[in-house]
């Protein structure tokens, strides 16, 4: 019991530090958008075919995960700045501006 109270908490401590960690790496670098060429949002991709979407946001923020959310998806609430996040409709059109995240 008492090693898996040291585990948990050797763990603890990593979590916490693990965003500093990684904050110090970056510098100054804004990481939002460091890998979108300052781009956060595609508005002018609602109502297009998810396909298109995927390809203008490829096109825009090379690197970047496109992830396609279908109506009543679950999903994590996580915030990932490698991430590009597409709603789409029951015909596959997107519903609201694919956003970073």
């Amino acid at each position: 019991m008492r090693i898996q109270a040291v585990l948990l908490l050797c763990l603890a401590i990593t979590c916490a530090f693990l965003p500093v960690l990684e904050a110090e790496q970056l510098g100054d670098k804004d990481i939002s958008t460091m890998n979108t060429g300052g781009k956060q949002t595609w508005p002018e991709l609602v109502g297009k075919p998810y396909a298109e979407a995927e390809a203008v946001i490829k096109r825009d923020a090379p690197g970047i995960l496109v992830s396609k959310v279908k109506p009543g998806s679950m999903m994590t609430m996580d915030y990932r700045e490698d991430r590009v996040r597409v709603f789409v409709d029951n015909d596959d059109k997107v519903e609201k501006a694919p956003s970073l995240g």
